[in-house]
């Protein structure tokens, strides 16, 4: 999938392959670096580039599972996926996780990803894409909601913030029935 940034340049949205692995792990690592909005810091994203080879291949050899890439000019500035369950009894849905480069917040791509692997999980058949959000991320939450995602629960005070104070976990759906 090809667009249009907001800024006029395009971005190619394509599923991940082996070779990618290392393009991978050093996005996943950089986003890692300039936010508080993911779950790891980059000091624990500890995947060898034959791992994540091998990650990536799991998730193209499963049903209900995908990671895609989203790049500007050639160069990765995105990441995403939808992890689906193994067990029979919630092979239905998927959970979403999403991150972008810094610098390229705000110009469409989140958006862009979000229509694609709903279009995606349609295609296989899921019912439900799920995520995770924390409070203090506002930008996130409300792009999430105006793509069709309501929220279904909050964990207070789940997630411990770089400046030592602790912040809400959001979960929330978009349901296809």
């Amino acid at each position: 999938m090809t667009f249009q940034l907001k800024d006029g340049r395009t971005c190619t949205i394509r599923e991940c392959v082996e070779a990618d692995a290392e393009l991978v792990l050093k996005l996943f690592r950089t986003v890692a670096a300039e936010s508080d909005n993911l779950g790891r810091l980059p000091d624990e994203i500890k995947l060898t580039i034959e791992e994540e080879r091998e990650y990536i291949r799991a998730r193209r050899d499963s049903p209900n599972s995908i990671m895609v890439l989203a790049e500007v000019d050639g160069r990765p500035v995105a990441l995403a996926g939808v992890e689906g369950p193994k067990l029979k009894k919630f092979a239905h849905h998927g959970e979403v996780g999403m991150s972008v480069l810094r610098e390229y917040w705000r110009l469409g791509i989140g958006r862009a990803i979000l229509d694609y692997l709903e279009a995606w999980a349609r295609q296989v058949g899921l019912r439900k894409l799920c995520l995770r959000v924390y409070d203090f991320n506002e930008p996130a939450y409300r792009l999430y909601c105006s793509a069709g995602f309501t929220e279904e629960g909050r964990l207070k005070a789940d997630v411990l913030r770089a400046d030592g104070t602790y912040g809400d976990t959001i979960y929330l759906a978009k349901h296809f029935v």
